[in-house]
């Protein structure tokens, strides 16, 4: 099965919150479990990419800045340079493999996602016809 880095946690959070019970719970919590294994390499990738590029003081710490949307943010030296080592990371692929031991808990997530009842328009439509496709993949 693959997907991308920029995917994770918009993935992550629409099976979070999908009302499930008994077995396919416990499949579903797994199966994000391995989605956060992921998630984590990837925070961790971004943090270097913002020891990289990201101006520090004499301490040899990153200097934060205010954001115009009131968060902190950090001091960036070179922000095309960042930003496009940054796309370069969100658009990396992430595979997961379907192993014998993991083909039960994947065949169960196909099922809770693709009947899941629930109906969606718009953007939230499109995001869940990619949620299929990924999980589609299995599949195939």
């Amino acid at each position: 099965m693959k997907l991308y880095n920029y995917e994770l946690n918009p993935f992550v959070e629409f099976l979070f919150n999908l009302k499930l019970i008994d077995k396919k719970s416990r499949m579903r919590s797994r199966f994000i479990n391995l989605l956060l294994e992921k998630v984590k390499q990837l925070e961790l990738d971004y943090k270097i990419l913002l020891e990289q590029y990201g101006e520090k003081n004499e301490k040899g710490e990153l200097l934060k800045v205010d954001t115009e949307d009131g968060k902190t943010g950090y001091k960036i030296n070179d922000i095309q340079s960042f930003q496009s080592a940054n796309q370069e990371l969100m658009s990396e692929e992430i595979i997961l493999e379907v192993t014998e031991e993991r083909k039960d808990m994947f065949l169960t997530v196909i099922d809770s996602i693709l009947n899941c009842g629930i109906e969606f328009e718009g953007t939230e439509a499109v995001q869940y016809d990619r949620w299929c496709e990924i999980i589609e993949q299995i599949h195939n």
